[in-house]
């Protein structure tokens, strides 16, 4: 199968004052709704974890150490309404951020003939060297890392499973001021969506095919 959007979030990190972010603080803080529009609530039930709060398509938790924004639908408005609704929290708790990551991951097999070039891209000579001692490798994996905007671009690449599974997870991180962090949240979702297309057309030179979400 070609590669397939999944799991698309943004995560800031900083201490939250969960008595101030509370499901209904959520509600209106930061999906901006009058208190009494319904909205989705998630309580974990065998474990110890944050609240999930949905509406519109977008769910959001928050722990002690960070605030996770998911984008519910795999693309990149939805990405750029997770972003937005990230600078939101700062009017509630405006001292504490310190980093924030936007995320985006895709994942697909290699039995997809057009995948190949991600299979060459994590090809190894100790793979080779591993084959003829006898251990057959499962799982191989390696990340990437770019300067970008005062951030970072890292893309991991991860094969498992004999190349059946492939997974490319790119990661646009930024550490920072509280201004500087607000302000690499609001940049144009365009600009992200040009970095990603450049990663995979430029760097992997993987067709259309293999990534037509992108396009």
């Amino acid at each position: 199968m070609p590669l397939e959007p999944y799991d698309w979030n943004v995560v800031v990190l900083g201490r939250w004052n969960r008595a101030i972010l509370t499901p209904q603080g959520i509600a209106t803080r930061l999906f901006q709704v009058p208190a009494e529009t319904e909205i989705g609530i998630e309580v974990p039930m065998d474990a110890i974890g944050p609240f999930r709060v949905s509406h519109d398509h977008l769910t959001v938790m928050v722990g002690g150490a960070q605030l996770m924004v998911e984008a519910m639908e795999t693309n990149f408005p939805s990405l750029e309404r997770a972003m937005r609704m990230a600078r939101r929290p700062w009017r509630a708790c405006p001292k504490l951020l310190s980093s924030l990551l936007a995320s985006t991951s895709a994942q697909g097999t290699g039995e997809d003939g057009h995948l190949e070039p991600l299979i060459a891209a994590r090809q190894l000579r100790w793979d080779e060297q591993f084959e003829q001692a006898g251990f057959p490798l499962s799982r191989r994996d390696v990340t990437w890392v770019t300067d970008w905007h005062g951030g970072k671009i890292s893309v991991n690449l991860i094969r498992e499973d004999h190349d059946r599974v492939l997974r490319l997870n790119l990661n646009f991180e930024r550490a920072g001021t509280r201004q500087e962090l607000m302000d690499w949240l609001a940049r144009p979702i365009v600009e992200v969506r040009k970095q990603a297309r450049r990663i995979f057309d430029n760097v992997f030179a993987l067709l259309e095919e293999a990534v037509a979400w992108l396009r």
